[in-house]
């Protein structure tokens, strides 16, 4: 991350420019973001954010999947201990 900041901050010195501006807001927010422990797709971006961390690639801006090796009567049934909690 401190890269990132780095790379983002050495541009905002040559030239001032608002898109940067808003790309450091927009990593600050990603940072407080991991710093809480929460993942990246649980928060709510604009349409610009969303260009912004498409550029970074984030893995907890991926989408999560779940896979349970239970049989069919078991989920019918909602018999399997892990269920609930997915």
């Amino acid at each position: 991350m401190d890269n990132i900041f780095g790379a983002i901050q050495a541009k905002l010195k040559r030239k001032k420019e608002k898109r940067d501006e808003e790309h450091l807001e927009c990593m600050e927010k990603v940072k407080a973001m991991l710093d809480k422990g929460e993942f990246v797709k649980d928060g709510t971006w604009s349409g610009k954010e969303v260009e912004f961390l498409n550029d970074h690639l984030f893995l907890t801006a991926k989408p999560v999947v779940f896979l349970v090796n239970i049989g069919d009567i078991q989920y019918v049934k909602k018999q399997n201990a892990w269920l609930p909690k997915i």
